[in-house]
């Protein structure tokens, strides 16, 4: 196999896994196991469609690897949070301290997910070349677009 081919399978293979490893876990910030949104990177499709170069596959993959482990570790962290804030909420003797800290607690991971989040992707964006940028702006503007559009269909249906 061409070691072109055996980086796109790899890059291919490192991306499916992530998203696995984040869906099994179910934990996504800002959501109680209710949402999909979160830590995410661009659907696989459109990292195919930015036809990346071989370096722009190493580049990218690195950065992945880089990034995996924290976020994996915050995320188990996470759902442990999670779990003692629901510990402390149900509690026979509410203690609003306890509610409190174990809440702060959760918002620093959330927030720790969403700087690791930010960080990674900006060095994405570094590994691309203009055009590949403004692919992804393009695929990132419809998918707010068909959320907006899921949320309003949404809202008429409860309407009704």
């Amino acid at each position: 196999m061409k070691p072109s081919k055996t980086l796109t399978m790899v890059l291919v293979l490192v991306v499916m896994l992530a998203g696995a490893v984040v869906t099994t876990a179910g934990v996504f910030p800002g959501h109680h196991r209710r949402g999909t949104r979160g830590f995410r990177l661009p659907g696989l499709k459109t990292f195919i469609e930015l036809n990346l170069s071989d370096s722009q596959k190493s580049q990218v993959l690195n950065i992945l690897e880089k990034y995996q482990r924290e976020r994996q570790d915050t995320l188990d962290s996470l759902l442990e949070a999670r779990k003692h804030l629901s510990t402390v909420t149900h509690a026979e003797e509410f203690n609003e301290d306890d509610v409190r800290k174990a809440y702060r607690k959760i918002s620093s991971m959330e927030e720790e997910l969403f700087v690791l989040r930010a960080k990674m992707m900006a060095e994405l964006r570094a590994a691309l070349n203009p055009e590949q940028i403004e692919l992804l702006r393009e695929r990132r503007a419809q998918r707010i677009q068909k959320m907006r559009d899921r949320l309003e269909t949404s809202l008429q249906n409860r309407r009704k």
